[in-house]
């Protein structure tokens, strides 16, 4: 139960500022992608730079945000990009599937297997409903990983939004 409210409390707490960035080959088709927000640090008082000319598409960076839609994950897979699945689903949830192909981690046994997450540009957390990957994340931000971001709602807002998922081999 402890861990479970630990979770929830992680989720609500996400931070919305930039997790890393890309370069961006595609950015017409990846703006959405893109924190208009520029804000660095929410304990700052920066203000947000508005000099994103990106009318160089070679010098364009793109900037995560710390959680995506459905949406915007089919966009990105549907991009160059070296995008990574990770679906942090206990295993009682594998009945509802995987997104692609995906690399299978559960949430709590995720600190001793870091060593399995390939290479990437992008790394798309996921798990039933949002607050597991939430978990990850964190776990993931606190090995300093970079360009990581969390599927809102996880596998359910996935297929209610109409989106195919796979059986996971077992």
């Amino acid at each position: 139960m402890r861990l479970y409210f630990r979770a929830v409390l992680i989720f609500l707490l996400l931070p919305i500022v930039a997790c890393g960035t890309v370069s961006n080959k595609k950015s017409d088709d990846l703006d959405t992608l893109a924190n208009v927000d520029s804000t660095t640090d929410s304990t700052s008082d920066s203000t947000t730079d508005s000099t994103s000319d990106s009318t160089t598409e070679s010098s364009a960076e793109l900037t995560l945000k710390s959680t995506i839609s459905s949406e915007e994950l089919s966009m990105l897979l549907s991009s160059d990009r070296d995008v990574v699945l990770m679906n942090v689903v206990d295993e009682e949830f594998y009945d509802l599937g995987q997104i692609g192909e995906s690399l299978i981690i559960p949430w709590d046994l995720l600190e001793d297997r870091l060593d399995e997450i390939p290479s990437y540009d992008v790394l798309v957390l996921y798990c039933r409903k949002g607050v597991r990957s939430a978990s990850a994340y964190d776990i993931l931000m606190d090995h300093e990983f970079e360009n990581v971001t969390v599927l809102e709602g996880g596998i359910e807002a996935w297929t209610a939004a109409g989106y195919e998922v796979n059986k996971i081999p077992l």
